[in-house]
């Protein structure tokens, strides 16, 4: 992942996969950085506090769609398609 592509993921939403559960978490991804070989989000949670950096194959990104009784709800989008993270 090179420069540009990382800082088109600030701002992105996704969820955030809680490890050895199925529990996934509204996130809001505030920087990203490369270390050891490996891309890491710092992001925050949506409707709650805090922030935290996480391996980014623990965050899935997603898109906002507005469901026809007006909720909003977040739908995990692949990452390749944007040319966010390129495929392995």
């Amino acid at each position: 992942m090179n420069v540009k592509e990382m800082a088109q993921c600030i701002g992105q939403r996704g969820l955030l996969n809680i490890t050895n559960t199925e529990i996934r978490i509204p996130v809001v991804i505030l920087n990203v950085r490369q270390t050891f070989g490996r891309i890491d989000y710092q992001v925050t949670p949506i409707g709650g506090d805090g922030e935290t950096w996480v391996q980014s194959n623990r965050v899935k990104l997603c898109t906002t769609q507005i469901t026809d009784d007006g909720a909003v709800k977040l739908v995990p989008i692949d990452p390749r398609i944007l040319n966010l993270i390129p495929s392995q």
